[in-house]
């Protein structure tokens, strides 16, 4: 059975903690465009995604002037982002890894 992720989010922290922007308010799934994924009006699918505060999700979609983040920097804070996204979809079992 498929879990709804953006739904999920929506319960979360934000996992993004872009400093000083994360107002640490209600989360969505910001959908991040990592490594080819997406494309222009095209968001990657929602595995490709973490929850985030909407100070945090318009400095990753570019909606913030911001002068705090590089790009090189931003993407280093969306990997970590969604390295623990993913652990703690995998500890709470809503990732499952299936052998072939």
């Amino acid at each position: 059975m498929a879990k709804d992720l953006r739904k999920i989010a929506r319960t979360q922290e934000c996992y993004l903690r872009l400093y000083p922007f994360c107002t640490g308010g209600q989360s969505a799934l910001c959908h991040l465009r990592i490594g080819g994924t997406g494309g222009t009006a095209l968001k990657p699918p929602d595995i490709c995604g973490v929850p985030g505060c909407k100070a945090c999700h318009d400095v990753i979609d570019g909606r913030t002037s911001q002068k705090v983040y590089t790009p090189v920097q931003l993407r280093a804070e969306m990997c970590r982002a969604q390295n623990q996204w993913l652990e703690w979809l995998w500890k709470n079992e809503i990732v499952v890894v299936v052998a072939a």
